[in-house]
């Protein structure tokens, strides 16, 4: 089962929602849309709007793999549950977000290895099939982590300490 989560933002970001649908065959999903529209008449998809904390987190250890958006909140749960999620950031260029720190926040993640950042769809496909052979191992979200997400969002790292 494929876990797909778009965050709350409110711009649709259909094309990971593209990407997933057109990468999954006939394994399940289940996709958390938010402000995407749901696409009717897709067998094996379970669209909900929202997921409540508990049911996200059971989802996110549950799933053969996780696809995200790059909201700091949702890799940093990912990650301190041991999933190490393909994380496609919203982009600007796309409308789907006012600016570009996700990708930031991605590309940082990515370069210490805790995600598979996917920034075309041409690479999707590998880093699913990356993803699925990861041994996830816990982290706790502090420390260096922590210090990555506020770097990378644009904050302050020194305020942290």
């Amino acid at each position: 089962m494929i876990l797909c989560t778009l965050g709350t933002h409110p711009a649709p970001f259909d094309r990971l929602v593209d990407w997933v649908l057109a990468a999954r065959g006939d394994e399940d999903a289940i996709i958390q849309h938010g402000s995407t529209p749901p696409r009717s008449g897709v067998d094996g998809v379970l669209w909900r709007q929202a997921l409540p904390y508990d049911e996200l987190t059971a989802l996110m250890r549950a799933a053969d793999v996780m696809v995200c958006h790059a909201g700091v909140g949702t890799l940093m749960n990912a990650i301190s549950l041991g999933v190490k999620p393909v994380t496609i950031p919203r982009l600007r260029a796309h409308g789907e977000h006012v600016d570009d720190h996700q990708l930031e926040i991605a590309g940082e993640l990515d370069r210490t290895g805790r995600i598979f950042s996917c920034l075309d769809q041409d690479h999707f496909e590998s880093a699913l099939a990356a993803a699925r052979n990861v041994d996830g191992s816990r982290e706790p979200v502090g420390g260096e982590l922590r210090l990555i997400a506020i770097e990378a969002a644009g904050g302050d790292p020194e305020l942290a300490r």
